[in-house]
């Protein structure tokens, strides 16, 4: 719901910009519309920080009936010290100082480490990822490499035992592991073709391919 609040020069904020809490502050002054309407945008300097800038009206809230719900400590740097500033020294009086204590209070508010049961169990849980996705790599990789067992199809009728991927499945499978993961068709065939030198002409693959393919092996 937007924010109906008019507000006046020197009242006290808590301004949200995006991406900050909603940071302690003060209305400076401003020319009042002619009209009487309130302003889209009140001029605002920023406690801590002192920096200034043009802040849409629904994104102010009046400081006071807000400081339960907004005013509470944080990590972000130069905050605690717009608290304390607006409380103590809403002027900025050069002679008052911002208590030590106050700037140290963001490093006080840093997260604890996790217990050691906490830290063992999340240890085990990135290992586990870790040996899945490694496991999941190699299975890709032996799919991908192409030294898996060929399928031998099975023929129905005679005319499809003659088929050349029923018939040379088996004759894959026998070929030596260093032949059938050769890293380039040329070493591929050169390892082949020392391979059916020491092995019966009936395992030359003349004897699988058709006419049309025998080119390859000339």
């Amino acid at each position: 719901m937007p924010n109906k609040v008019e507000f006046k020069p020197y009242d006290f904020i808590f301004a949200k910009v995006k991406g900050y809490p909603h940071w302690p502050g003060r209305i400076e002054p401003f020319e009042p519309d002619p009209s009487g309407k309130p302003p889209k945008k009140y001029p605002i300097i920023f406690y801590g920080t002192r920096e200034t800038g043009n802040i849409k009206s629904e994104d102010l809230f009046p400081y006071h009936e807000n400081k339960e719900r907004f005013g509470k400590p944080q990590k972000r740097k130069f905050y605690n010290e717009g608290l304390w500033e607006i409380e103590n020294n809403p002027d900025w009086d050069p002679n008052i100082t911002i208590p030590v204590s106050v700037s140290q209070l963001a490093s006080q508010l840093t997260p604890k480490t996790p217990s050691a049961a906490k830290k063992a169990q999340l240890q085990q849980a990135t290992a586990a990822v870790a040996a899945e996705d490694t496991s999941n790599k190699r299975k890709r990789a032996d799919a991908d490499s192409g030294d898996q067992p060929a399928n031998k199809k099975q023929a129905k009728t005679s005319q499809a035992m003659n088929f050349f991927p029923v018939k040379i499945a088996a004759t894959w499978n026998q070929l030596p592991e260093n032949i059938v993961s050769a890293g380039t068709v040329n070493t591929f065939k050169n390892l082949l073709d020392k391979f059916w030198i020491t092995k019966p002409p009936v395992l030359h693959p003349t004897n699988y391919v058709p006419n049309s393919l025998r080119l390859m092996y000339d």
